[in-house]
């Protein structure tokens, strides 16, 4: 669900910056360009954590890249961020009122009668990135960087897929770790809950369901860098960039985590 999510997010982000200049989004989108790139972290409680750059550039009235207007820079950005994060939220199916499980005490025992709402967690680090600062681009690059190399758990067990509750005995993992990737197998089992799942991704259903086939990553099927628009963001000088961190979280059900942020 996180993709929903960061999509939901950053349409929400472009209209919220739109409507506090008093634009359209249209009218928005011919002034400035928003881009990003993102890194996702597993963390070992099974959050997904997102270290996120994002870059406003201007355009000019032939559509290109050039400074920033001035009032597009760093505090707007941030502040319409704040907003749109905090109340943000994508539905997802409750696997206690759809999955056909049996009663081992894995699922709560009253299903959420509207679902889960996913959201993010409670904290938010927000830190604008000026180049030829302390916080340039070199530093940036090496803080993403340093994600994209890291493994889901310390061991590295889990670097490849998990073929079968088979091969998961086999990897010696312990505790959460292991329960975590079994729950993805169970559910992943269930075909009314990956049908929900996948109607409330709006994903097409797969030969795998996707919680078996990404359970090594426990269950996060997005990837782990990200970056839009996929066209090259034009020269540096003159634009404004924006960095944040933010964990995804459900509620709804029982179970709400906040986030410690990494930026």
């Amino acid at each position: 669900m996180l993709p929903a999510l960061w999509k939901a997010t950053r349409d929400r982000l472009e209209s919220a910056v739109a409507a506090a200049v008093r634009l359209t989004v249209a009218g928005l989108r011919r002034l400035v360009r928003v881009s990003f790139v993102k890194v996702a972290e597993m963390q070992r409680r099974g959050l997904v954590h997102l270290h996120v750059v994002i870059r406003v550039d201007g355009r000019d009235s032939s559509g290109d890249v050039v400074a920033a207007p001035g009032w597009a820079y760093g505090d707007l950005s941030a502040d319409c961020l704040r907003v749109v994060v905090a109340s943000v939220a994508v539905d997802a199916p409750d696997p206690a009122a759809v999955a056909l499980l049996d009663s081992s005490g894995a699922l709560p025992a009253a299903a959420s009668p509207d679902g889960w709402a996913v959201r993010w967690g409670g904290q938010m680090d927000i830190r604008r990135i000026r180049l030829g600062s302390e916080t340039d681009a070199v530093k940036v690059g090496n803080y993403l960087a340093k994600y994209l190399t890291k493994s889901v758990t310390d061991s590295g067990a889990l670097d490849a897929p998990v073929r079968s509750p088979r091969q998961l005995a086999r990897l010696g993992l312990r505790g959460h770790a292991r329960r975590l990737v079994e729950t993805c197998w169970r559910l992943g089992s269930d075909r009314a809950f990956t049908e929900a799942l996948d109607c409330a991704a709006d994903r097409p259903a797969g030969r795998t369901a996707g919680l078996i086939r990404w359970s090594h990553s426990y269950g996060f099927g997005g990837e782990w860098p990200t970056s839009w628009p996929a066209e090259p963001p034009g020269p540096a000088t003159g634009s404004d960039v924006v960095w944040f961190s933010r964990v995804m979280r459900r509620s709804g059900g029982g179970l709400v985590s906040g986030s410690s942020l990494g930026a």
